[in-house]
C-alpha cells in the first residue's frame, strides 16, 4: 500500500476526514499532470461519496495513446492517493443489513413527503429504483428526494461487490 495512504490505516479505522483528504489528494495529483484542462471541485453526493470531473479537450486528431495517458494518469494518482481508503472507508462504514431496515421506513417516508411515488414497503431495490426514474421527473421532486439522500447516506453506502 502506497505510504500516502497507509498513513490512514494505523488506528484500524477510516475517518470520512480521512477519506475526503485522499480523495482531495486524488483531485490535486490529477490537477498537477497538466494533462486535464478541468478538474472540478469535490462534491458529496446524496449518498455519501465524493467525487469530482475532469475533463480533457482531445484534438481532433487525437489517437488511442493519448487518451490512454489521460486514463493512465487518472488511474495512477487513484492507485497512489486514494483507491484503498476510499474501498476502506465504505467497507468499514457500511451499515449493518439491521441498521439499514432501520433507516428505510425514514427515508422512505421522506421520499413519499418529497412527491416520489413509492410504497410505504419500499424494498431496497425499490428505493434504488426510485432514485434512477428521478433523472426523468419533475425538477423539484429531483432536489427534494437528493435531500433525502443526503439526510440518510449511511443507508446508501453498501460493500463493494466481489469480482
Amino acid at each position: 500500500m502506497p505510504p500516502q495512504q497507509a498513513e490512514f490505516f494505523q488506528d484500524n479505522q477510516i475517518t470520512f476526514e480521512e477519506y475526503r483528504q485522499s480523495v482531495l489528494s486524488v483531485r490535486s495529483c490529477v490537477s498537477e499532470t497538466g494533462l486535464f484542462s478541468d478538474v472540478g471541485e469535490i462534491e458529496q453526493d446524496g449518498f455519501g461519496q465524493l467525487s469530482f470531473y475532469v475533463e480533457y479537450q482531445a484534438p481532433e486528431d487525437a489517437g488511442a495513446n493519448e487518451t490512454e495517458a489521460w486514463d493512465n494518469a487518472y488511474e495512477s494518482c487513484n492507485s497512489e492517493y486514494g483507491d484503498h481508503t476510499a474501498s476502506a472507508y465504505v467497507v468499514l462504514n457500511a451499515p449493518s443489513v439491521e441498521e439499514q431496515e432501520a433507516l428505510r421506513p425514514q427515508l422512505v417516508t421522506c421520499l413519499q413527503t418529497a412527491g416520489v411515488n413509492i410504497e410505504t414497503d419500499a424494498s431496497r431495490d425499490d428505493i434504488r429504483d426510485a432514485f434512477t426514474s428521478l433523472a426523468t421527473g419533475s425538477e423539484s421532486v429531483k432536489q427534494s428526494a437528493q435531500e433525502c439522500g443526503a439526510q440518510f447516506p449511511r443507508f446508501f453506502l453498501e460493500m463493494p461487490a466481489k469480482k
